[in-house]
């Protein structure tokens, strides 16, 4: 069942969970708690009044600057939440309303832009992310499971997509000496259950595709060169999400049918 909402109020929705999500971002590297204490300036540490932790607004109407200290905010912070919240209205386009397929989805974004820009800061992806990951994921199998009447080879085939995953990156980081990092093996894994078989495949495939695009454009531009270590959780979580979204459309089906089918 599909629930109707004013496009504005999803973004919004969308834009106040990737306040929390900033939140996570910048506590859960530091081994800190994501409930206390409340929303604080990293800088000088005073508390932030409610009037301060307007998505987006606050950024703009300070000038990207903290009343109290006046240093800098990171961009980061209202750049996450623009990001959720038109994730958030883009799956609601998407799915065409509020239902369980927009719920899982929206998860899924929210795990993922986490995951990213943890690795993009730090070059690790957080056990903990993970492990937080794989009940709604679970929960999500099991939903799947029971609308199809308790066939189970649904969840065979999400293990087999995990497995695959996980072992392919295992491979690469063992034969390069951890020129990738077990961080990612285990990203495989988990999102390789709301993938599973051939999905998982092509999410990998896609992921490859666009980190040597960007790596390439960055050797080109004379940013980096070939030994410069670039974190590819970045590019795990875009061509997980992508794939997930076509295979819940039409273009998955028409790419099923002819890939496998044929």
């Amino acid at each position: 069942m599909e629930t109707i909402l004013p496009l504005w109020w999803v973004f919004l929705s969308g834009a106040i969970m990737g306040s929390f999500l900033n939140v996570c971002i910048y506590r859960i590297p530091r081994g800190e708690s994501i409930v206390f204490p409340g929303s604080h300036c990293v800088s000088c540490g005073r508390p932030l009044p409610p009037a301060e932790l307007i998505p987006i607004a606050s950024y703009v109407i300070q000038q990207g600057k903290c009343r109290g200290c006046g240093e800098a905010v990171s961009i980061q912070y209202p750049l996450v939440e623009a990001l959720t919240g038109a994730i958030f209205a883009g799956l609601y386009a998407f799915y065409g309303g509020i239902s369980s397929d927009w719920a899982a989805a929206a998860a899924m974004a929210a795990f993922l832009i986490v995951i990213a820009i943890i690795d993009l800061h730090h070059k690790i992806i957080p056990n903990a992310v993970l492990l937080v990951a794989l009940l709604p994921i679970a929960v999500w199998l099991g939903w799947k499971v029971h609308g199809a009447n308790g066939d189970v080879s649904i969840i065979l085939n999400s293990l087999l997509g995990a497995g695959f995953g996980a072992a392919l990156l295992f491979a690469v980081f063992w034969f390069s000496n951890g020129g990738l990092g077990l961080g990612d093996v285990k990203f495989a894994f988990v999102f390789g259950l709301m993938l599973g078989w051939p999905g998982a495949l092509w999410a990998m495939t896609l992921a490859a595709l666009i980190g040597s695009v960007v790596g390439i454009a960055g050797m080109v531009a004379g940013k980096w060169t070939r030994k410069t270590e670039v974190p590819f959780g970045p590019f795990l979580a875009i061509g997980y999400f992508a794939v997930y979204l076509i295979l819940g459309s039409r273009l998955g089906d028409i790419l099923y049918s002819f890939l496998f089918l044929q």
